[in-house]
């Protein structure tokens, strides 16, 4: 079973208020999945042909067909808006933009 502090841990990370019920409950479901992905873990699925690739049908071929060498390479551009967003920023600091405290 997954440890009280884990569930703890996970539930402020969320910033989830729990009580001793809810947690003991979150433990045995978070204890439930974690060994059904055990059980998945133990399937032989290298035989087994992908059903979706991310790039699958990009440049109308399936994965198969695909080389690597078809799909455009990123490339670096220069961004030169950038002094113009920095000057409409009320706060900066050298090149760094001051924003609110996202966290405590």
């Amino acid at each position: 079973m997954v440890e009280k502090e884990k569930i703890k841990k996970i539930a402020k990370l969320a910033r989830l208020g729990t009580t001793q019920e809810e947690e003991e409950s979150f433990a045995k479901d978070f204890s439930l999945i974690l060994d059904y992905f055990k059980s998945l873990e133990e399937l032989k699925t290298s035989e087994v042909k992908p059903t979706f690739h991310p790039t699958e049908g990009l440049l109308g071929k399936n994965v198969e067909e695909e080389r690597e060498d078809e799909l455009e390479i990123d490339k670096a551009k220069a961004f030169l808006a950038a002094e113009k967003i920095r000057s409409a920023f009320p706060e900066r600091e050298k090149k760094f933009l001051k924003v609110k405290s996202v966290f405590d």
